[in-house]
């Protein structure tokens, strides 16, 4: 506090005010015009900014190049990149057997089967022989006389089965016999009138196996639109699909006392949709008629409706029964 000519003054509040209540601002706009700041490790002039800033960061006044002194140093980026190679590898070497690829694990494997082979019974069995050298080598002579008797005596049964042969299929021509092997490999010596009908037989045979084997194939491949309450529309559908590959498809074709739904040529098929426990029942008796009439018999079941435990033992028994009958179920 100074009393001047203007009145008492207060020089400790930097906005100080006389007693007559002027601010005296133009004397605090000169006075901040004249404050310089400085750098307190090289003395060189900085702004008040960065004065600010160096003080609240560093807690004393610095230039920019000293303030990089006081900065925490970065890790290099090489070092970052050894660290990762090094957590890379880390993690590399506690690969488990399992993942490691099948011929490696195939390779291991066999290579330590024949390790222990060899030190279990190889390596055991070659100091045998050096220590019992006369023993093996009569058991050698041994083995060889057995192996030369073995294949004399196959030699010699081998010609007198072909001579035999020989002297039979002789026989047979004289007789005006003609050889053929049927599909099952089964030798008919016959005579040629006859021949031509067991031919003609065997020859259908294959075909209709062939065309059972499309006919099943065709079926299997069949997936209705949706799931149906009545077996007719079932029945329509796999009609339909199977005309369009055989034409000679046709629908409760009746032959005798038995009428499947659907017949292609000699195959009768049998279809249940939706499959009950009762339905099931009703197709082990018409198992017992179809038989007569058809060559082959294929049963399709649409949407079950009986117990697992029920349908499997059906199958079985079915399966057990009549081995040549086709069951598909959808």
């Amino acid at each position: 506090m100074v009393n001047g000519p203007f009145g008492s003054l207060d020089f400790g509040n930097p906005f100080w005010v006389d007693k007559s209540g002027r601010s005296n601002k133009s004397h605090k706009k000169s006075a901040s015009k004249r404050k310089q700041y400085y750098c307190s490790e090289c003395r060189t002039k900085v702004t008040k900014k960065v004065f600010e800033y160096s003080l609240n960061k560093f807690g004393k006044s610095l230039c920019m190049r000293d303030q990089n002194k006081y900065r925490p140093k970065t890790r290099p980026k090489t070092k970052s990149r050894v660290s990762r190679r090094r957590r890379y590898t880390h993690n590399q070497s506690d690969l488990s057997w399992g993942d490691l690829p099948p011929e490696i694990q195939l390779v291991i494997g066999a290579s330590l089967v024949l390790i222990v082979i060899w030190a279990l019974f190889i390596q055991p069995a070659i100091t045998w022989m050096k220590s019992n050298s006369s023993v093996v080598t009569t058991l050698l002579l041994t083995i060889g006389i057995v192996f030369t008797m073995s294949l004399i005596i196959f030699w010699f049964v081998h010609k007198k089965r072909k001579e035999k042969r020989k002297e039979f299929v002789q026989t047979q021509i004289n007789k005006g016999l003609v050889q053929y092997v049927d599909r099952n490999g089964v030798e008919i010596w016959e005579k040629p009138e006859k021949l031509k009908t067991i031919i003609d037989a065997d020859q259908k045979a294959v075909d209709d196996g062939l065309l059972f084997t499309r006919v099943v194939n065709r079926i299997k491949r069949f997936e209705p639109f949706k799931k149906y309450d009545q077996e007719e529309k079932y029945q329509a559908g796999l009609a339909q699909w199977m005309k369009s590959e055989f034409s000679q498809t046709k629908i409760e074709y009746q032959r005798g006392s038995s009428r499947p739904d659907v017949i292609v040529d000699s195959i009768a098929i049998e279809i249940k949709g939706p499959t009950t426990s009762e339905g099931l029942r009703t197709i082990a008796d018409k198992l017992l008629r179809y038989p007569q009439h058809f060559d082959h018999v294929v049963v399709v079941l649409f949407d079950l409706q009986t117990t697992p435990r029920y349908y499997d033992e059906w199958k079985f028994g079915i399966s057990k029964k009549h081995p040549e009958v086709e069951i598909i179920s959808k």
